[in-house]
């Protein structure tokens, strides 16, 4: 190969592999979809055809697998079903371009019962010839293991099988129980997706309190974080404040002491002190350092979701009407008073977004974003309609884009100022996290993984393995790693490029999300009963 002719491959090559990965992370990715042979549904599949059938793709893909192959010599070049066949065809051209002719064969699941009645179908090459076995995905191995064999019993000689994706967990060896040498485009981690079932750390347990939580109901009140106070409330109908290192500073009861209210609603620090709603529907403001009662104002007849600062002195908080409407308020958080309602269209299950002094964004479980005048002004400024209902809080970033992650598992973006659609993106099931955006990405998880997805383009980054029904809020240390709770009680540590690097179990559901309790460290609360404080990191000896 002459020098002359070696720069322009490499770049072909540098260009063929960046548009070959972004395929199969935003075209071959499928979050919630695929069936497995006892009926479940898969957490995700990729379906590398989606890219080996691609018009715009092929090319590159054949480029790029014969690269892999030639310096092997076979003869010809192997492949099986849906999934080989087309990459067989690709790598023929392929071969004839660069004038090094490869013929294909195609191998049968069995041998035809009529006709020639042939298992290996196309031309032959003498026996003891070398072959490349070819296919899309390699997973397991058993696919490219039974066609090596196969292919063996023909009196042929596999030297090579080639991939567009190997798992992590088998791409640690280059050769499989047949010995034969693997090469692949990727691993599933070089595409940014992270398999479940991989085992990792335990993280470190800095402090944990008891007694807060308890009963079957699963407690949704995340603790909130001011200086050196944490605050929390819990389904028992208490309000807790411990400093940094789990001390306890006050407990209150929500109402009557002897039958408390439980509450759901996350903590608010506001200048005057710290509000909080129950589901006996009461807002009610504690100071700082004693959790006395300030003021208790009568909303509604439930309130569960998150309240949000207006940043005028007040308070906006949504409130749950029976038996199917919702409503927005706006109280002054020096004295309780409420200087306006407007209603929604279903429950409110989500914490408001402030946009400005002059606007607030509120969903509900209709599936409706609508816009808030501040003011007076009772008609809204916008109203959107999404497919399915929205139950994560809603987040507003520095470019006047409103996140929302709804309950059919897409992820929308909204401009604030007229409820325009900038992009959408299904991610799966379900979405039921805040979204967080952070380091040119929002980050949102679902029913089973962590999505990782391009903040201005919607493209998928990378996507991790967390437990089921992930809900509440994300949290995100200072060195980018990334804090998931789940319903199964476990609390999920991912690195900034999506690899699981730690997990607790808890005793219970974690349903409230994680709270940065300092730079390196989350707290969460636990249908156990308990709240802990961890590190990521399990504690050296």
């Amino acid at each position: 190969m002459s020098t002359d002719n070696t720069a322009p491959r490499l770049r072909q090559a540098e260009q063929d592999l960046s548009a070959v990965r972004a395929a199969l992370i935003n075209r071959a990715f499928h979050p919630g979809e695929g069936w497995r042979t006892d009926g479940r549904l898969f957490g995700w599949i990729l379906d590398c055809r989606e890219v080996a059938l691609a018009a715009d793709l092929l090319p590159a893909v054949s480029r790029l697998l014969y690269e892999l192959l030639a310096p092997f010599r076979p003869q010809a070049v192997v492949g099986t079903g849906m999934s080989g066949a087309p990459l067989v065809g690709a790598l023929v051209l392929e071969s004839t371009r660069r004038g090094d002719l490869l013929d294909g064969i195609l191998v049968r699941e069995r041998p035809k019962a009529y006709g020639r009645r042939r298992q290996l179908e196309g031309p032959l090459p003498p026996p003891g010839s070398a072959v490349a076995v070819v296919d899309d995905l390699e997973s397991s191995g058993a696919t490219a293991g039974w066609v090596v064999e196969t292919v063996s019993q023909h009196g042929l000689r596999p030297v090579v099988v080639v991939t567009l994706v190997r798992f992590d967990s088998i791409a640690r060896d280059d050769r499989a129980h047949d010995d034969v040498p693997r090469r692949y485009l990727f691993t599933l981690s070089e595409l940014g997706i992270a398999e479940s079932g991989e085992e990792v750390a335990a993280p470190q347990v800095r402090w944990r309190l008891g007694g807060v939580n308890g009963g079957d109901d699963v407690p949704f009140s995340r603790p909130a974080r001011d200086g050196d106070l944490v605050i929390f409330g819990s389904n028992r109908g208490q309000l807790h404040a411990v400093d940094l290192s789990g001390c306890l500073r006050w407990r209150v009861p929500l109402g009557d002491p002897d039958a408390p209210s439980p509450t759901h609603c996350t903590p608010l620090f506001t200048p005057h002190g710290i509000v909080i709603g129950s589901d006996d529907g009461v807002l009610r403001c504690v100071e700082r350092s004693t959790g006395r009662l300030r003021w208790a104002t009568l909303c509604a007849e439930r309130i569960g979701a998150g309240l949000a600062d207006d940043g005028t002195g007040h308070i906006v908080v949504p409130v749950t009407q029976m038996p199917h409407a919702g409503a927005l308020l706006r109280v002054c958080s020096s004295d309780g008073t409420v200087s306006w309602r407007r209603p929604l269209s279903g429950y409110a299950h989500a914490r408001p977004a402030v946009v400005t002094t002059k606007a607030v964004l509120a969903s509900d479980n209709s599936g409706t974003v609508t816009a808030f005048p501040m003011g007076d002004e009772q008609q809204p400024y916008w109203r959107r309609a999404l497919d399915a209902p929205v139950k994560a809080d809603l987040v507003v970033d520095d470019t006047g884009t409103c996140y929302c992650a709804d309950f059919d598992g897409v992820l929308t973006t909204l401009d604030v100022a007229d409820g325009a659609i900038r992009w959408r993106r299904r991610l799966g099931r379900c979405l039921y996290t805040a979204p967080l955006v952070a380091d040119g990405n929002v980050y949102v998880a679902g029913d089973g993984h962590l999505f990782a997805v391009e903040r201005r383009s919607g493209r998928l980054a990378w996507v991790a393995p967390v437990g089921p029904w992930a809900r509440g809020a994300i949290s995100r240390l200072a060195d980018g790693t990334i804090a998931v709770g789940c319903s199964d009680g476990s609390v999920r540590f991912i690195s900034p490029t999506g690899r699981p690097i730690g997990l607790f179990r808890t005793g219970g559901a974690v349903m409230s999300g994680a709270t940065a309790l300092t730079g390196d460290c989350v707290i969460v609360s636990s249908a156990d009963g308990h709240v802990y404080a961890l590190h990521p990191r399990p504690q050296k000896p």
